[in-house]
């Protein structure tokens, strides 16, 4: 009696426990089967069959089923019709499908009818697109019920039909399998996952190439939007953006016939033999056209340029510091010189340098001329002029310096001077309108095609915004329909390479590639010091390229080459020796850059490819989904 007696109690427990987690949930799927028909034109007509129980009153329930399938980067958009639901006698069940993001969203039921307890339901779909051939023929990647069901499903069976095709090849995901020439059966439980291979020889109408590509454009349509930009950016490089050249290999003259061609992509011109100074270009435009882009480098070459030819000097001034190491100073100090044949860059850099500079008075500098003897002040019509003073009474007089256009009957005015120190905080703010100039004198010499600036600006602001609308248009749209987050990849690892071709866009003329050559020829040369044995007046010339080697990024090498001749530093370069010219050159290359540049802000769901590939696992493929009760 004991023994009946604990059995009993055993079986109300089990029982109690049972019914609590059945009552866990609104209601449970006990049998879900699907039957699956491969028609001839590669479309599955799909019948799923739900046995379902419901444990509380609801209207019906909910089937998900997915239409657009992403795996690595590539989506496919299934083309999905509802035929119809229906209980197990056939009768028609009310329903409403939408979409729902990626997937169709079947609701069944009626709002004024609730029901409990066993209840059937038949859902009749083809889906169309999802038969894929990897070259083994033609194969069914289903995923039977889905993921996402958050109700027990007790069992799970799944048969497909192939009329067309034999099928082959079995495999399915923890459940069982048996198949024949034209069915294949299958059962197992939630999650159920099936993959069935059809022979290479059938009836089937399978889609075509062209379809196929068709498909996958459409379908993949955010990976050209992602790609624009950077198209729109490489066909206007390679029509407006390469530099112009002449049909002749000449650099060196403008030939008779102007006819210009773009610069082939993989030409290897040869280098010119340059030796000398670049007729028509200054050292700045020189630097500039050789890389379409003004350099500070550029900058101080003019400046060592404009002391060259007489327009201001350049001294230096030691500085002692702490254990006597201290950083030198540089002065510059203007001449007076008539500056009419400068062009308006070098112009507005030699105002630019000494805009807000102390004065030193003239008259006290020949005060003190007069009083130490070292010279002679000759007045004339045209203005001042200090003559050094003959020593033996033989050597020829030499002028120290001029003064022009000053009337004999006003007072002289000042010669300014300022420190590279004392240009730190200010003189940047006149970059922006040298660079400008520069960008222009270059245009209106016709040695490139437009204001490189201007050019630049367009075509950086053309596809900034194109990629701005890329972004826009895959994340708003591309996005939200098929959570592909590719395309969005793609277009950001593409921006560079397309803002990088925008930045190219400006080009040189045919002449302007001429004489970019030459630079690049004059470069090369005193890089590898190959002048030394082709120039006979060594001194003048190492004077004369000075400021070209600034602007060419050789000038280190052009330094020692000077010392290594024993040649003196140019005139213009006051305090400077030769054993240390080529660090005191160095030293002032990087202050000057220093004080130009320096500002007081401090900136200078489908798993995807074959179910046999040994990557499938339950919940791949095709089909999946899920549902619930409302």
């Amino acid at each position: 009696m004991n023994r009946w007696w604990k059995c009993g109690l055993l079986t109300l427990v089990f029982s109690f426990l049972a019914t609590t987690r059945c009552l866990a949930y609104d209601f449970q799927i006990n049998n879900f089967e699907s039957e699956i028909r491969l028609e001839e034109d590669s479309s599955l007509r799909v019948l799923e069959k739900i046995e379902t129980n419901f444990f509380v009153e609801k209207h019906g329930i909910i089937r998900v089923i997915p239409y657009v399938y992403t795996y690595r980067g590539k989506t496919i958009r299934a083309e999905i019709k509802i035929l119809g639901v229906s209980d197990e006698r056939g009768n028609k069940v009310a329903y409403t499908v939408k979409n729902l993001r990626q997937s169709k969203q079947i609701k069944i039921g009626e709002a004024d009818r609730t029901i409990i307890g066993e209840k059937n339901y038949q859902i009749e779909y083809v889906i169309k697109g999802v038969v894929l051939d990897y070259g083994e023929g033609p194969e069914i990647y289903w995923n039977v019920t889905g993921n996402e069901w958050a109700v027990p499903i007790i069992e799970v069976r799944a048969r497909v039909e192939s009329p067309f095709g034999k099928i082959v090849r079995t495999e399915c995901f923890g459940c069982n399998s048996k198949n024949a020439e034209n069915e294949a059966e299958f059962t197992g439980s939630k999650n159920l996952t099936i993959v069935v291979q059809i022979d290479k020889e059938n009836k089937l109408k399978m889609p075509t190439e062209i379809e196929k590509t068709a498909n996958l454009v459409k379908d993949n349509w955010g990976y050209i939007v992602a790609i624009l930009p950077l198209l729109v950016a490489l066909i206007a490089w390679m029509k407006k953006g390469r530099d112009k050249k002449y049909l002749t290999e000449n650099v060196f003259y403008r030939p008779d016939d102007k006819t210009s061609k773009n610069k082939p992509l993989l030409s290897r011109p040869h280098l010119p033999m340059v030796y000398g100074p670049i007729d028509g270009l200054t050292p700045s435009e020189v630097g500039t056209i050789i890389d379409e882009k003004l350099d500070t480098k550029d900058v101080v070459a003019e400046i060592v340029e404009l002391a060259r030819l007489g327009f201001l000097t350049i001294k230096k001034i030691e500085k002692k510091g702490t254990f006597g190491i201290g950083r030198n100073d540089y002065e510059l100090q203007e001449t007076k010189k008539e500056t009419s044949k400068l062009n308006k860059f070098q112009k507005d850099l030699l105002e630019s340098l000494f805009e807000g500079g102390s004065g030193i008075s003239v008259e006290r500098i020949i005060k003190k001329v007069l009083e130490d003897g070292i010279g002679k002040v000759s007045e004339s019509e045209n203005g001042l002029e200090i003559l050094k003073k003959k020593d033996d009474g033989k050597t020829k007089e030499s002028s120290l310096f001029k003064i022009t256009g000053v009337e004999k009957s006003k007072k002289v005015g000042e010669i300014r001077t300022v420190k590279i120190s004392e240009l730190k905080n200010k003189f940047y703010t006149h970059l922006k309108d040298l660079r400008s100039e520069m960008y222009k004198t270059l245009a209106d010499k016709k040695m490139t095609d437009g204001d490189l600036e201007k050019v630049k600006t367009k075509w950086m602001g053309i596809i900034s915004l194109l990629s701005v609308g890329a972004f826009l248009l895959i994340a708003t749209v591309f996005l939200p329909m098929t959570e592909n987050f590719g395309p969005m990849m793609v277009l950001m690892v593409l921006m560079v390479p397309s803002l990088i071709l925008a930045n190219k866009m400006p080009r040189k003329t045919a002449w302007g590639y001429s004489m970019a050559r030459q630079a690049e020829g004059l470069r090369y040369y005193l890089s590898k010091g190959k002048w030394r044995e082709e120039i006979s007046e060594k001194r003048l010339f190492l004077e004369e390229m000075l400021p070209l080697a600034i602007s060419l990024g050789v000038v280190e090498k052009l330094a020692r080459d000077m010392k290594n001749l024993g040649i003196e530093p140019p005139k213009y370069f006051q305090g400077m020796a030769m054993n240390s010219f080529a660090r005191d050159l160095n030293n002032f290359n990087s202050a000057t850059t220093s004080g130009l540049t320096s500002s007081p802000s401090g900136s200078s769901s489908w798993s995807g490819g074959s179910g046999f590939s040994g990557g499938g696992h339950s919940g791949g493929g095709f089909g999946g989904g899920g549902g619930g009760s409302w």
